[in-house]
């Protein structure tokens, strides 16, 4: 039988472009199907971990500690920083009771002698439509008005010389529906380091530094440097929150107006810049130590007005630094002893304060206003002449035609 050769066809077209059969469509369909859903299984279970590796999250850091950030720092421009963002967090700050409200007097001395002057007294008050009095509780001698328990001074007559505990200062207000602040003066005292030297400034020959000559009643003050003053201004703080005082009031967080001769004896660094973190630090400490009692400084007007003429001037040195404070608020008060005087603001600038308080608290606050911008302050004024009660109804139209409205008469 004769063998046939087989039959070779050639197309030009190519195989793969051969028309698929249903059947294996639907395969290849079914197959593309269960390699997507892989690949996304996949994806989900590894991307995670790799996130978390590449941003350095290696499972061990804590939600409630923020990233650290490093300390601000000059570079040059071939240099570059690199800073981490501390986690977002939905976890509020403990909020503080409202410092003031409205037009908040304070009382006099007097006030503190009794229970019975005291409920004298914040019965008129109330008459008079005060919501807020405020208690000067510690004087610019270093004296403590009213019956501390504080252990370093307790024992010592000199310096506790009140009559009522802070917590019946506070149970007398709320029995008539008033809202207590304690007003104390800080490093304007010169009684502390009679107790514990350590307390004020020391020269450098380490003997007791005084304002002026032993002749000329030359005083002590208390030095924010010692451990010994923070804690005890703190330990004060501590007290008149317990008690009850929903605002407490730092009064004279300052350096003494030091001279030439003073700085040749004192430490070096009194003249330096960064002495003023002390004073942040002295307030940092005396408001976390006030719990839940608001806490505020209190800034001279005057001092502010012409810090720029002085680096350091009184009060007014905390400015500078005042995004520092970490949740003190700030007050800022006319003395009436500024009444009459001229402010030298700048090199080309006089601000002529007038005799009149209403007219002199519109002019400084005109100026004050400008100067805060957005930060946040209470007004007020004070001083050793006390206001007539014409005199305190004008000062308040004049702070709210300014716009303010909670007011200080210290």
């Amino acid at each position: 039988m004769k063998n046939k050769g087989i039959k070779i066809k050639r197309r030009r077209k190519s195989f793969y472009r051969k028309r698929k059969s249903t059947g294996r469509k639907i395969l290849e369909a079914v197959l593309i199907i269960i390699v997507i859903a892989a690949l996304v299984f996949v994806g989900y279970s590894v991307a995670p971990p790799l996130i978390k590796f590449f941003s350095g999250d290696n499972g061990n850091s804590s939600t409630s500690e923020p990233a650290w950030t490093p300390p601000e720092t000059t570079t040059s421009q071939t240099e570059s920083v690199t800073t981490t963002t501390p986690p977002a967090t939905t976890e509020k700050p403990e909020e503080k009771p409202q410092l003031l409200n409205g037009t908040t007097v304070t009382a006099p001395d007097t006030a503190l002698a009794s229970t019975s002057a005291l409920s004298t007294y914040l019965e008129s008050a109330k008459k008079s439509g005060y919501k807020t009095v405020m208690f000067h509780l510690k004087d610019d001698t270093g004296r403590l008005l009213y019956k501390s328990a504080v252990n370093t001074v307790k024992n010592n007559s000199t310096i506790v010389t009140g009559k009522l505990t802070a917590a019946q200062i506070v149970s007398l207000c709320k029995k008539v529906e008033i809202t207590p602040v304690a007003v104390i003066d800080t490093l304007e005292d010169h009684l502390i380091s009679t107790v514990v030297s350590e307390a004020g400034f020391r020269t450098a020959d380490d003997w007791e530094w005084l304002d002026a000559s032993p002749d000329k009643g030359g005083r002590p003050w208390a030095t924010p440097y010692s451990t010994v003053t923070v804690t005890y201004l703190s330990d004060i703080t501590k007290e008149l929150s317990s008690a009850g005082f929903e605002g407490i009031i730092l009064d004279g967080v300052k350096f003494p107006n030091f001279g030439n001769y003073d700085y040749s004896l004192l430490p070096k660094e009194l003249k330096e810049s960064g002495r003023t973190e002390k004073l942040v630090a002295l307030v940092n400490k005396c408001s976390a130590s006030a719990g839940k009692s608001h806490t505020a400084i209190n800034i001279d007007a005057a001092q502010l007005l012409t810090l720029n003429k002085a680096y350091y001037k009184g009060t007014a040195e905390l400015w500078k630094n005042k995004d520092k404070l970490s949740s003190a608020g700030i007050v800022i008060t006319l003395d009436v002893n500024t009444l009459g005087t001229t402010l030298a603001i700048s090199d080309s600038e006089n601000l002529k304060v007038d005799k009149d308080i209403s007219k002199a608290v519109t002019a400084v606050f005109t100026k004050i206003k400008k100067l805060a911008g957005n930060t946040e302050i209470t007004v007020g004024v004070n001083g050793s002449v006390k206001l007539t009660a014409a005199q305190k109804k004008n000062v308040q139209d004049a702070f709210k035609k300014l716009g303010y409205e909670n007011i200080v008469l210290m």
